[in-house]
């Protein structure tokens, strides 16, 4: 390096720190929020993954990307925007975070280069497994510099944490949260997840929809749909206890397409009629086998370390229930009081909806099935 340009280095580095942003260019500053909020996530392959598990932030000097990414001896801004993406994709290569036993997705929401040397990205983190177990691996420049140091802020529901980065400590095994075998947590699980997971509820709506046209009474229509959900409970009950207890356990991927072709059945029949509504419980019930394995992949999901299968079982189970009953009880009085007033607009409304259930159950067939061509060529 001329003298020239380490003095613009120096005086870089000295301008940034006069104005708040003063960063070692061997430490790159992190900040892991495990805290997560509500939001659609669109453009990717992960289908049913509703809820952001988190954000990550990181801020590093653009210079530590000289070597890895072979940039100019003097990165400036123009330069580091021209090649976001190839920046983005090489800094979180060298992150991994892991939770509940499955590896977390880092989406990119920002990127900014601050006064021409210090670099910010934001990342959405989406995790599949919820469990309290958390492994980080961080190795950004280690390879190429010896004291770099990686420093994170850790936030989670129970408080804060800083964690220290180094050549010769680069992962972190953690327990995060209060244990999970309480009953409580196991309840809460099965109503998110009943909450979350758009194809069960397209489904029991499809099931659902069609019992009111059959009496404007408000007591039969009632009757007929906790006679629907009993039967679907039922069933379900009987396949989430033989997976989780390992007695019967299908590809998982091959039950998602399944429960896709159940809601795509069940759509068929509102149109043509083949199974009188009047038996739509017995829908529920046949159905309700296939559904409860995938009640059973998202509980197998947790990576729960637990030997207590029974309350288990019973806990998810019995959150699954109360997150279908507070559902149907918000949506049945306004279905009801529109078949009542409005026969019309009421059948209006069931056509469109079976029409449009149908419809994404033929996306999610389509899009289910790749994967398990994959998983059953063993890729």
């Amino acid at each position: 390096m001329g003298m020239a340009k380490l003095f613009r280095l120096i005086f870089l580095f000295y301008w940034t720190g006069l104005i708040g942003w003063a960063h070692p260019l061997n430490v790159t500053k992190m900040e892991l929020n495990l805290t997560g909020k509500k939001e659609e996530l669109k453009g990717t392959n992960w289908k049913r993954e509703k809820k952001s598990s988190g954000h990550f932030w990181l801020r590093f000097a653009s210079f530590n990307l000289i070597k890895p990414l072979h940039m100019s001896e003097n990165p400036d801004d123009k330069e580091a925007y021209a090649r976001a993406r190839e920046i983005e994709k090489y800094t979180t290569s060298h992150l991994k975070i892991i939770r509940g036993g499955k590896e977390c997705r880092l989406i990119p929401t920002d990127f900014r280069v601050n006064n021409l040397i210090v670099i910010d990205q934001t990342f959405n983190l989406y995790c599949p497994g919820t469990g309290p177990d958390l492994k980080i691996k961080f190795d950004l420049f280690f390879k190429e510099d010896p004291t770099q140091t990686g420093v994170m802020r850790l936030i989670t529901s129970k408080g804060e944490k800083t964690l220290i980065f180094s050549p010769s400590k680069s992962e972190y095994l953690l327990t995060i949260g209060s244990p999970t075998t309480t009953l409580q947590f196991f309840i809460k699980e099965g109503v998110l997840h009943i909450w979350e997971g758009t194809d069960h509820l397209t489904f029991l709506f499809l099931l659902i929809i069609p019992a009111l046209l059959l009496s404007p009474l408000f007591k039969p229509n009632l009757l007929e749909l906790l006679k629907i959900a009993t039967a679907f409970t039922i069933s379900h009950s009987v396949t989430l206890s033989l997976s989780v207890f390992n007695i019967l356990s299908p590809y998982p991927p091959l039950i998602e397409v399944a429960i896709a072709v159940t809601i795509l059945l069940t759509a068929f029949n509102n149109l043509f009629h083949l199974i009188p509504f009047k038996w739509e419980w017995l829908l529920g019930f046949l159905f309700g086998f296939i559904h409860g394995f995938g009640f059973a992949n998202a509980l197998k999901g947790l990576n729960l370390a637990t030997t207590d299968f029974a309350k288990v079982v019973f806990g998810f189970n019995f959150g699954v229930e109360i997150g279908q009953g507070i559902i149907i009880g918000a949506i049945f009085p306004l279905l009801w009081l529109l078949r009542k007033h409005w026969e019309k607009g009421y059948r209006l409304l069931f056509t469109g909806a079976t029409i449009g259930g149908g419809g994404m159950a033929i996306y999610w067939i389509w899009e289910r099935i790749p994967p398990l061509l994959n998983y059953l060529q063993g890729g």
